[in-house]
């Protein structure tokens, strides 16, 4: 097996550049630390205050800065144990308060602390449209049909950035009622493809100080573990104990103990509002760079466990609607925008099939594409004729798109395939949008040309060709998608395989069959000189990202 291969079936392409830069900067403040600051000694100004002796209501009201220990132990197949120092930072997040070293929901870089904790890296799209994280955590309860005013006391403990580099494997979110009576744990799970899975625990369990409570496991974490199984959470009340003390045990999908991780903390927290400057800088120093190497040091586990161990490794799935997808990179939105009005103007045919499609994604607002109308946000249109919906949820179906010679191709793949590890749309109605789509897409509108010449379209008309031709070659023809679960093996090694199980609706065909994507027809011949530059840089991105990605293992 390549290690590189492993590797970017673990962590994807886009964090290659991220390894290589925080690999070497974190190693050389880590040889500086530990030769010159890096001592678990309290000083003589942080001993006077006794926090110890603090009431366990105040420590989930204090913002904080936690040194806690994070500990990986598989149990099997294979026996592997791994124990970190990791800085933490815990915030109550009703009341935070901002400091020099460490500040909260701060927008503007010279507010921002050393530390810092934002809404951006945590919750979903909706929920990071808040200005804090106070206010996203009102609006992740209410989607989970809870009361956030029963809740005003809330703790978070998390991984804060450090020069606004951030990499946290999961954050918790203590939910307490008016009386500090814990009712409610989050646990904010985070995968190294930037895509995250929130669990919410109902605490109904106590024994000793110490809650219970399981759920299935659907979210895609490690490589090395299937998406099948169960999480038990055991946690303490920080409210009760006065620290942090965490353990996650992972269950396989036959009830046997596989995996258990732990995060804690064993000495005082650090209150930055009553400790002096010079203790802070020398905490700063001494523990910041455990931040840094997280990453870092789950590529040489990583490592460990495919090479020595020999573990066997489970490829990435598309996540499934419970979880939250990678937010979409520029050239994914440019071509969700183009998909939009490709849509539209199928809709605005005059044939009378399809009436209006509800359209959803990640990487587009909200609309309802119906005709002679613009793409408006969240409107409802009462009782059409045919109303479908169609939610896109992974931002990997417009990177699927330049493989696909028409829409429908990619739905009967990305829709509608036995595995739903395939899946990244979702409809209300799957057959009808599909035979609906077909219809419109058989009638070849979008090879009929639309556009109105400009005045500067003797100028460009030329270049525009020749870059089109260009276009041509470096992206190659539209073959369709290959290589799909549950077959084996890397995705560079399940090239030209064929699935093992068909679809419920077979590959669509066009009864004049073009080698091009329908995608690149539309937009050549329906829209302006500029749409057209920036869709061909995009796709042009989108290409060669994914191949490089093959090249080295693939997504």
């Amino acid at each position: 097996m390549d290690i590189s291969t492993a590797l970017t079936d673990l962590f994807g392409p886009p964090m290659s550049v991220h390894l290589v830069l925080s690999l070497l900067f974190s190693v050389a403040i880590a040889k500086i630390c530990s030769n010159l600051f890096c001592s678990r000694t309290e000083s003589p100004s942080h001993s006077r205050h006794n926090f110890t002796e603090a009431s366990s209501v105040n420590f989930i009201n204090r913002t904080q800065i936690l040194k806690c220990n994070i500990s990986h132990r598989r149990l099997f197949p294979a026996q592997h144990a791994f124990t970190y120092p990791c800085l933490s930072a815990g915030v109550p997040v009703r009341n935070p308060k901002s400091t020099w070293i460490l500040s909260v929901d701060k927008d503007s870089w010279w507010e921002r602390g050393w530390l810092h904790v934002t809404v951006k890296d945590h919750f979903g799209i909706e929920e990071r449209e808040a200005k804090t994280i106070s206010e996203a955590l009102d609006v992740y309860l209410e989607r989970q049909g809870l009361d956030p005013n029963k809740f005003p006391h809330v703790y978070l403990l998390t991984i804060p950035r450090f020069f606004n580099y951030t990499f946290s494997p999961a954050s918790f979110w203590y939910l307490y009622t008016a009386d500090y009576a814990l009712h409610y744990v989050i646990a904010e799970v985070n995968n190294t493809f930037k895509e995250r899975r929130l669990y919410l625990f109902s605490v109904q369990e106590h024994r000793e100080g110490i809650f219970r409570q399981s759920v299935a496991k659907d979210f895609h974490v490690s490589p090395f573990n299937s998406r099948k199984g169960a999480y038990q959470l055991s946690t303490t009340s920080p409210e009760r104990a006065a620290n942090v003390s965490m353990k996650i045990t992972l269950f396989s999908s036959k009830g046997h103990p596989k995996l258990v991780a732990r995060w804690w903390s064993d000495v005082p927290p650090i209150d930055p509002t009553e400790s002096s400057v010079l203790y802070l800088l020398w905490c700063l120093i001494g523990w910041s760079w455990t931040i840094l190497i997280t990453f870092p040091r789950i590529v040489y586990q990583a490592v460990l466990l495919a090479r020595v161990r020999e573990l066997h490794i489970w490829y990435r799935p598309e996540p499934r609607e419970s979880a939250i997808p990678r937010k979409a990179i520029a050239s994914e939105r440019l071509v969700a925008s183009i998909l939009v009005q490709y849509l539209r103007f199928l809709v605005s045919m005059p044939w009378g099939g399809l009436h209006s499609i509800k359209f959803q994604s990640s990487a587009a607002p909200g609309c309802v594409i119906s005709p002679n109308s613009a793409c408006m946000e969240q409107v409802e249109i009462r009782n059409p004729p045919e109303h479908v919906e169609m939610r896109i949820h992974g931002p990997n179906f417009y990177r699927q798109l330049l493989h696909s010679r028409r829409l429908t191709d990619l739905l009967s793949y990305a829709m509608l395939h036995p595995s739903e590890e395939n899946h990244t749309v979702w409809s209300n109605n799957p057959e009808l949008l599909m035979s609906l789509l077909q219809e419109a897409e058989d009638r070849k509108y979008p090879d009929v040309c639309t556009r109105q010449p400009g005045r500067l379209s003797a100028l460009v008309v030329g270049p525009l060709s020749v870059a089109w031709i260009l276009h041509r070659l470096l992206v190659p023809p539209a073959l369709g998608i290959t290589g799909v679960y549950p077959n084996p093996g890397f995705p560079k090694e399940r090239i030209g395989v064929l699935p093992r199980a068909e679809p419920r609706v077979a590959l669509c065909s066009s009864p004049h069959p073009s080698k091009q994507c329908f995608l690149h027809t539309y937009v050549r011949n329906h829209c302006s000189t500029l749409v057209q530059v920036q869709y061909m840089a995009a796709t042009l991105s989108l290409h060669w990202t994914t191949l490089i990605a093959n090249a080295i293992g693939g997504e």
